[in-house]
């Protein structure tokens, strides 16, 4: 015998239903409620099918189906649910019963033959409904299977697709009711499947699903017609959530059409109706058919700082003095919408957007105010615009950042040549001090030019973030000297370096943009002059103000203090000066970017920086970095050069100008040598006379083929050759983790005759042989270890 279990509110109805299927010989079970079903659920005997109303009290029919569907237990997920409702018709009804994981839906009030064929049928087993569709759409096989997985426990039909799959569902009642898509994914980087989409199901929910942190995306994407955009990583129980909010808010907007007097929504006081209405995020007013006012959901009152008693059955006039008079008979067949300002309780007023939908219940029309607030939606605008403009900004600084980049690989390629040949003529005529003198000169000249290249790489944050231990009273002069000119002119500089240990571990040119940022925004704080202070001391944050900051350990700092006698700002202004765009500065003479970049800076090597300041007083940036270890005062001497045998090398550059000084250098460090100007020649050369050649020195960045992609071809053809990388821009983190694949080393362009010998000595001891190759023709020198 089939038991059946009945969960309705209402004691008449329970009595008719178990009335009508007892005569079918059917053991019926019944409830009032979901709590009392959930007794009997956990009670001796199994139950067959449940027949739930969708207006239960307390734990609505609602929320009691997907209880059951999401594993209150294991053993009822999959015992077969038909749903009642009296407020839906039958297609929404189904829709609605399918969401939930049902398998039939009824309206109310019952057709007693329809009743019992639909539990005949499902106690057979047969589909009544059409599933609940789900197409997920990715190119990860694993967030596919973890998304599928969470809809296919609501009882729903999902479809996977790593591509936009094949509208195949375009016939009437196959297209999905969901789809999750996350962008990109193959092949597809438009949103233009969004709208495609749209087109083809255009009931279809479609939530767009991204990692990609462009702010632009979100407004795009709804334009397009999504419904939701959700950004990575996706939280189950949020989506969950989304989905329940768009069904309900869905189900909601059928207020002028699909809740006929037929609903058993009796009275305005319903509390399900009105449990439904306080879920919404905006501002929400029940009025009656003459516009008395008869419920104000939890978001009015916070918003309108009305409380709900102070307001019903008073006339919509007191909150809306404007109201037109005749604005209920104007809404009796349809929602409108309009601006309005309401009254707050203190008196201000509140700009909003109102939407109305009559109501018809069995008392007559009533009336659902949805006001959203315009501020707010207008904020919202401005703040899209504000973002808007700020990816402007950052794409013209990453534009200016890849020009910089490109000018500095450029510039490199020449210093090469011009360095290369001074120190040529430095080795080459050593007796002769005509010529070392101009020889000399052209050397600091091109380490000079090497040095701007450097900064350049730097804006463009290409260059090469070596973190060494840097003597910072040695780098604060060299800022100092910088800054010495025009700009200095007026202001007086006082230094106070009295850290006893003044080393930390940093890297070279971004503690030179952290000093001469702050120096620089110092000077102009003092265009009639003034005092700039340079103080550094040990820091041990012994002090209860600082130990109270989580984010300083309890180990020495070096303290660096900047220091100005300028106009200062005030306190307000003070916390934002590290946010990005942030400038007191005129459009023309600042980016705003300065201070936000010392900020990431100084905290990227565990430091802190603070600001104190008062208008017309000045103002002192107090930096705090980790002390590091004074590296050993000896210096790193280059191996004893033997003049026998020599490496013989094999030169890869597109830049004849560069590949033929280094040629010179190299036969001037006795060394034999061919030369190619493209990474195919080099190939080529290679093949026919690998035999002949020790070592490659293989420029980075070619036209053609790629130094990286060149130097993984010869490794196939030979695994021991060494190989020798030089390039006068960025060094990819990809080339760093060629080291692990046996490259042999690297040489910062532009370099001289010893940067080339210290680079291919170190490459060839020892060789795979065992025998120590080595460069003659530059004298045993030093180079400090940087």
């Amino acid at each position: 015998m089939s038991r059946i279990l009945i969960v309705h509110h209402d004691s008449v109805q329970r009595h008719f239903l178990s009335s009508l299927l007892q005569h079918q010989g059917w053991e019926i079970v019944v409830s009032a409620d979901a709590e009392d079903a959930c007794r009997v659920l956990q009670g001796e005997g199994s139950i067959d099918v449940m027949v739930i109303d969708l207006r239960l009290p307390g734990v609505s029919g609602w929320e009691f189906c997907r209880m059951l569907r999401r594993g209150y237990q294991a053993r009822f997920a999959n015992i077969p649910i038909l749903c009642l409702s009296s407020s839906l018709s039958t297609m929404e009804g189904e829709r609605v019963t399918a969401f939930l994981g049902g398998q039939a839906f009824l309206p109310l009030p019952l057709d007693p033959a329809s009743l019992t064929q639909s539990l005949v049928q499902i106690l057979e087993g047969k589909t009544l409904l059409a599933p609940f569709r789900v197409q997920v759409i990715g190119e990860e096989t694993e967030w596919l299977t973890s998304l599928s997985r969470m809809f296919q426990r609501n009882g729903w039909s999902v479809g996977e697709s790593q591509g936009v799959p094949e509208p195949c569902w375009q016939e009437a009642g196959d297209s999905p009711d969901l789809i999750v898509g996350h962008h990109p994914f193959a092949g597809c980087w438009s949103l233009d499947w969004v709208a495609d989409f749209k087109g083809h199901a255009p009931n279809a929910k479609i939530f767009v699903v991204t990692d990609d942190p462009n702010p632009e995306l979100a407004l795009e994407s709804l334009q397009y017609g999504a419904d939701e955009f959700i950004r990575e990583p996706v939280d189950p129980k949020y989506l969950d959530e989304l989905l329940v909010k768009a069904e309900r808010t869905r189900v909601g907007n059928l207020f002028s059409g699909e809740w006929s007097t037929s609903s058993a929504l009796s009275k305005p006081g319903d509390e399900e109706f009105k449990k439904f209405l306080h879920e919404f995020d905006e501002v929400v007013i029940l009025t009656d058919g003459e516009g008395k006012i008869v419920d104000l959901n939890p978001q009015g009152c916070r918003q309108l700082s009305w409380s709900g008693s102070e307001l019903c059955g008073h006339s919509l006039v007191m909150l809306e003095p404007s109201v037109p008079l005749d604005w209920w008979s104007s809404n009796q067949n349809g929602h409108g919408s309009r601006e309005a300002c309401f009254r707050t309780r203190g008196g201000s007023t509140l700009k909003v957007m109102v939407t109305t939908y009559p109501v018809c219940w069995s008392e007559g029309v009533r009336f659902v105010l949805v006001a959203k607030n315009v501020q707010e939606l207008s904020e919202l605008r401005m703040e899209v615009q504000r973002m808007q403009e700020q990816v402007r900004q950052f794409q013209e600084i990453e534009s200016i950042g890849n020009l910089a980049g490109g000018i500095a690989h450029d510039v490199n390629n020449i210093l090469t040549a011009i360095q290369g040949h001074a120190s040529l003529l430095t080795y080459k005529d050593s007796s002769d001090a005509a010529t070392q003198k101009p020889a000399e000169v052209i050397r600091q000249a091109a380490h000079r030019g090497q040095e701007l290249t450097a900064q350049l790489l730097g804006a463009a944050r290409r260059g090469k973030e070596r973190r060494t231990s840097i003597n910072v009273h040695d780098a604060i002069d060299e800022v100092l000297a910088l800054l010495s000119g025009d700009r200095t002119k007026s202001i007086q500089i006082m230094k106070a370096l009295v850290a006893r240990d003044p080393w930390i571990g940093v890297n070279a040119r971004q503690l030179h943009q952290v000093l001469l940022n702050l120096m620089v925004n110092a000077c102009d704080a003092m265009p009639n002059g003034g005092t700039l202070q340079i103080s550094t001391d040990s820091f041990r944050p012994h002090d209860p103000a600082y130990s109270q900051n989580s984010s300083f350990h309890d180990s020495p700092y070096l303290e660096i203090i900047v220091k100005d006698s300028g106009c200062g700002i005030s306190a307000e202004l003070a916390e934002t000066v590290f946010e990005p765009f942030f400038t007191t500065k005129p459009p023309s003479r600042g980016s705003g970017m300065g201070l936000a970049i010392v900020k990431e800076i100084v905290e990227s090597y565990g430091g802190h920086i603070s600001l104190s300041s008062e208008p017309h007083k000045g103002s002192a940036f107090h930096l705090y970095f980790p002390q590091h270890p004074s590296p050993p005062s000896s210096l790193i001497h280059l191996p004893t050069l033997l003049k026998k045998p020599h490496p013989r090398v094999l030169v890869v550059d597109d830049e004849h100008l560069v590949a033929d000084t280094t040629v010179e250098m190299l036969r001037h460090l006795e060394c034999e040598t061919c030369v190619a100007y493209s990474g195919e020649e080099a190939l080529t050369c290679y093949q026919g006379h690998a035999h002949e050649i020790d070592v490659v020195l293989l420029d980075l960045t070619m036209t053609t083929m790629s130094g990286e992609n060149c130097f993984r071809t010869l490794q196939t053809i030979n695994p021991s050759l060494k190989v020798v990388f030089s390039s006068g821009g960025e060094v990819p983190y990809s080339v760093q983790q060629l080291c692990d694949e046996g490259l042999a080393g690297f040489v910062q362009k532009p370099f001289d005759v010893e940067d080339l010998s210290l680079a291919l000595t170190q490459a060839c001891v020892p060789d795979r042989e065992g025998q120590q190759y080595a460069l003659s023709g530059c004298s045993p020198g030093t180079k400090e270890d940087v």
